[in-house]
């Protein structure tokens, strides 16, 4: 169930860096939109305007780039971030779910606890993290998809060859 694995990738990466509030966002390859498909500890107000929350952010990321600050507010990168200064963050990151050249959505994390928080060893292993999480999400989406097409094709199958609707000439139908 991708919903069940987004869940649990969320909890996980929570856990291992100690973030206190975390996004998964995916993207949709065809339209170009993105959706946050989990959040933990967030405002809804913040998760309804994840697009805008955190759009520089995540526009680097979904470039590519894995996004590190430790000290958020005295970051010149993210001067101009209003998300940053209105939810007092301190700390940040932002990595890509990555497949091959595709990236398919990001892991942001943050955390409003004051002094550095994140790690380049952090950074590192939710890097990892995501890149193995990006293939398993891909694949449970492509499972539910196939799992879907199946249920459809069976119902169709039943209802086109059913005993009742067989047709013959002869006597003996």
């Amino acid at each position: 169930d991708p919903n069940e694995l987004l869940e649990k990738l969320m909890d996980l990466t929570l856990d291992a860096v100690g973030a206190e509030r975390g996004l998964i966002i995916l993207f949709d390859e065809e339209s170009g939109s993105m959706s946050v498909k989990i959040a933990r500890n967030l405002e809804n107000e913040t998760i309804k305007d994840a697009g805008r929350y955190s759009h520089s952010i995540v526009k680097q990321a979904k470039a590519g780039k894995s996004i590190l600050t430790v000290d958020a507010t005295n970051d010149k990168r993210f001067k101009k971030s209003k998300s940053v200064s209105l939810y007092d963050i301190h700390s940040l990151m932002c990595v890509p779910l990555r497949i091959q050249n595709r990236i398919i959505g990001t892991v942001y994390l943050d955390s409003r606890k004051s002094g550095p928080f994140f790690t380049e060893e952090d950074l590192a292993f939710v890097e990892a993290l995501a890149n193995h999480a990006a293939i398993a999400i891909e694949k449970a989406q492509l499972y539910s998809n196939l799992k879907k097409e199946n249920e459809l094709l069976r119902s169709t199958a039943l209802d086109r060859y059913q005993y009742s609707n067989i047709i013959g000439k002869s006597a003996g139908m």
